[in-house]
């Protein structure tokens, strides 16, 4: 990844990466979350994605503003949990095929 850089250059990246949890040169996209506190399934999800490796943001669908910013992302209300956002992409339920397609894994 960094092979060609000078050693100053590699050091910074790495104390970066190190201090701030920046992933460096991801191509993957972001993925968000959206669960409910006594949802089975979010937290099935989370524990899968965490064994996995993906990184992840959770927000709480009980919070309406949270509901409302989806809405407007994905255009039409999630009426369940868990909804996961892959970039631009949504995927509703625990669909980990799904979730790997979106990430281009």
């Amino acid at each position: 990844m960094l092979g060609d850089f000078p050693i100053a250059t590699k050091l910074f990246y790495a104390i970066l990466y190190l201090e701030k949890g920046v992933k460096i040169m991801n191509n993957e996209p972001e993925v968000v979350v959206f669960s409910s506190p006594h949802c089975g399934k979010c937290h099935s999800l989370m524990d899968w994605m965490d064994k996995a490796e993906i990184k992840y943001t959770e927000k709480n669908l009980a919070d309406e503003t949270v509901q409302k910013d989806l809405q407007e992302k994905v255009g039409h209300e999630v009426v369940s949990a868990p909804f996961t956002l892959v970039g631009d992409e949504g995927v509703e339920g625990f669909d980990r095929k799904a979730i790997l397609k979106a990430l281009g894994r």
